[in-house]
């Protein structure tokens, strides 16, 4: 009840100050001077622990989780995580809570007065000196914008307008003043949406100490204090413990565990990021993370710790490096795949052993080893194995890391897992007729041999097709297409297919072996209008078996579709 002391008065004080406006159930954020006081439970310093026990086998907290400059020990939850991490002393009963609006700057009164109101305000609303906590180009439907902030502990507020536009660069750090005068209350999150033109002024050069030591919110109940908490500058160490799935365009959530939290809230509580930042460490291995220096995000009830960039994390502890397949590209080449980006320094020819062939070259390219070896049989199989090679943020492969692998035969007929990826899927085109125009794209991941699917079956999970004369030329792509007009020159026609737009399955399958195969569902980005691409680092059949490795194109292939038929995929971001 200590966070409450004053509030009335806060907001009535605000409310004075914008005459115009719609109010609202009076839970927006207050000043936000002190957090009730929450010490680490004893058993806050293993990252894993929070319900994921299978990973506690899998992190070396000695030297696998080190990202930037932080050190192993950051792997941990400090026994300091609570108010005191936020850089105040023990408030005990909140005494640093103003009891009047008396007790308020006049920075604070206009930010509480912005978050009190919903709409065209009676007159432009001034702040003066607050403080930019960060910059956020637009990503898929948020929009960019600037957040602002009174001093370490708050208020906050989120100034929706593309940097880009506001005149004067924003610099993070350093103090701003504009002049307000629309609000909106967007999915739960107060936003200033426009300003006087020409009134945005940022100073350029960061506060010192401003970005040092933000609030600490890892052993708070953050749904709790989401009120008050809203876009302001955090701290956050949490423990991933799910898959991620779309929550917005080009945003990905997955539920956490924290110290303040310590059992999943799917509902309340989340970590959001984007496509590229997942990619960037291999965060699908459900890691431990500590995001620092980003604003807490608001949708509705939710909390949402956010990271946009991968300079956003201050230290990352994930399970060990698995291998996830192989394939061999020609008698001479294999792909090695893994679940995680490597370090290429790490890694050289002695590493990788081959039954019946010889390595005697390595490249790495993101999650993908790829090695020259002797010639192998045609038809023939194989193991590879792997040892000593370490990911980005230094993290050791499992033991016994291995997979098998069937050499394409002379005749360069598909006869093992990945030989033909499924690399894009139109499932739901735009307008209410999609008869004819959904389509598949497989492309061929060797560079040196056409991939022959004549006699190979396409088929989806209520029906298929036996495809004819069809080849994919080497490094290639072609597109299949229920119907001889869907926008663009397809490669072939299919018929007895069908595509669910909220889930099915796209299987490829040539003489019984399953070549490739993606079971989708709502927790991909589907979009009306929109194809299914498969991010081109991650073209791989072991990776588009997982959401986050697709994206929802944006390149117009028709009047109101969206998709690179027969051409790269864009990069997601």
């Amino acid at each position: 009840m200590g966070r409450m002391v004053g509030r009335a008065a806060m907001i009535a004080a605000a409310l004075v100050v914008v005459a115009c406006g719609d109010d609202d159930d009076g839970s927006m954020g207050g000043v936000d001077a002190g957090r009730a006081d929450a010490s680490t439970p004893s058993d806050a310093s293993t990252p894993f622990d929070a319900g994921e026990d299978e990973l506690d086998a899998h992190v070396d907290d000695d030297d696998a989780s080190t990202v930037a400059d932080a050190s192993s020990d950051d792997a941990s939850i400090d026994d300091d995580a609570s108010t005191g991490d936020a850089g105040t002393s023990d408030a005990g009963a909140d005494a640093s809570v103003p009891t009047d609006d008396a007790g308020l700057t006049e920075s604070a009164r206009a930010i509480l007065a912005l978050r009190a109101s919903n709409g065209t305000l009676a007159s432009p609303q001034y702040l003066d000196t607050v403080q930019i906590t960060y910059v956020l180009p637009p990503f898929g439907d948020d929009p960019g914008g600037v957040f602002v902030q009174h001093e370490l502990l708050g208020p906050a507020v989120f100034l929706a307008i593309d940097p880009t536009t506001l005149g004067e660069t924003p610099v993070r750090g350093a103090y701003a003043s504009f002049s307000a005068t629309e609000t909106a209350v967007v999915d739960g999150q107060h936003r200033v949406t426009a300003i006087v033109p020409g009134s945005f002024q940022s100073g350029d050069t960061p506060v010192p100490g401003f970005l040092a030591e933000p609030q600490d919110i890892t052993a708070i109940d953050v749904p709790a204090e989401l009120d008050d908490l809203e876009s302001e500058l955090t701290r956050n160490r949490v423990s991933v413990v799910s898959d991620y799935v779309d929550c917005g365009l080009d945003h990905w959530c997955a539920d956490i565990t924290t110290a303040g939290v310590p059992t999943a809230s799917p509902t309340t509580y989340r970590f959001r990021t984007v496509q590229s930042v997942i990619e960037a460490y291999g965060l699908q291995r459900r890691c431990y993370q500590e995001i620092d220096l980003t604003p807490l995000w608001r949708f509705d009830a939710q909390a949402q710790t956010s990271a946009w960039s991968p300079d956003d994390f201050a230290d990352i502890a994930c399970p060990l490096v698995r291998v996830i397949g192989a394939v061999a590209l020609d008698a001479t080449t294999i792909a090695v795949v893994f679940d995680a980006p490597l370090d290429p320094a790490t890694v050289t020819a002695a590493d990788f052993t081959v039954t019946g062939a010889t390595v005697s070259s390595v490249a790495v390219s993101g999650y993908v080893a790829t090695l020259t070896t002797s010639a192998m049989a045609r038809a023939s199989m194989h193991t590879v194995s792997v040892t000593g090679v370490q990911d980005v943020l230094g993290i050791d492969i499992t033991a016994s890391a291995s997979a098998d692998l069937v050499v394409p035969p002379a005749s360069n007929r598909p006869n093992g897992a990945g030989q033909v990826v499924i690399t894009e899927i139109m499932l739901n085109p735009s307008g209410g007729t999609e008869t004819g125009r959904e389509w598949i794209e497989l492309s061929n991941p060797s560079t040196t041999e056409p991939r022959v699917l004549t006699g190979c079956v396409l088929r989806d999970a209520a029906g298929m097709h036996t495809l004819g004369a069809l080849t994919i030329p080497a490094n290639g792509r072609v597109t299949l297409a229920s119907s001889a007009d869907p926008g663009f020159t397809e490669s072939y026609v299919y018929s007895g297919i069908t595509l669910g737009n909220t889930g099915d399955s796209v299987v490829v399958e040539c003489d019984g072996v399953e070549i490739d195969r993606v079971d989708y569902d709502g927790d991909f980005q589907s979009r009306d209008g929109y194809s299914l691409s498969l991010d081109p680092d991650l073209r791989t059949a072991f990776h588009d078996d997982l959401t986050t490795s697709w994206c929802t194109s944006v390149a117009t292939y028709a009047a109101m579709d969206h998709g690179t038929p027969g051409a790269a995929n864009e990069e997601c971001r």
